[in-house]
């Protein structure tokens, strides 16, 4: 019920039952009623979160502080009331892009920030080491992980 249609309610039950003759009622929404978007996983300060309308997926992670060093960039939406089909929305490095393709997230949905793969490069490497893939690549060449590890040592 919106606030006109309040207002005409309560006159005309003060009017219909004889309160008052010509009533002139205002109503003025102090406080709306929220409910909370729940963030797991991998984000700084994971939390359920007040919000009253839909929010853009980046408005409600940065109420987390952000994603964590290890997350990974695929998020899931679960809707309320419908776990079975979550959405998954691609938090893309390319800001303009990550703004165009966001979700809106309802009160009630929560949002799960998995961690993201590790692949290990040991053995002659200028930095062997753990690396996070992106996106939890499955498909990471081997070329790609000796990059990440500064490629080969000149003795290779």
């Amino acid at each position: 019920m919106c606030t006109a249609e309040a207002e005409a309610a309560t006159h005309d039950r003060f009017t219909s039952a004889h309160f008052l003759n010509h009533p002139q009622v205002s109503v003025v929404v102090d406080q709306y009623a929220t409910q909370e978007v729940t963030l797991i996983g991998k984000v700084k300060t994971p939390d359920a979160y007040p919000i009253a309308t839909p929010r853009p997926i980046l408005d409600i992670l940065a109420l987390g502080c952000g994603l964590d060093d290890v997350a990974d960039r695929n998020v899931l939406v679960e809707r309320h009331g419908n776990q079975t089909n979550p959405i998954r929305n691609n938090l893309s490095n390319d800001r303009e892009q990550a703004i165009k393709e966001q979700v809106l997230v309802d009160p009630g949905d929560t949002i799960v920030v998995s961690k993201a793969g590790i692949v290990c490069v040991i053995g002659d490497g200028n930095r062997p080491g753990g690396y996070t893939m992106t996106n939890n690549e499955s498909n990471k060449t081997l070329l790609e992980a000796l990059a990440n590890a500064g490629g080969t040592a000149r003795n290779c």
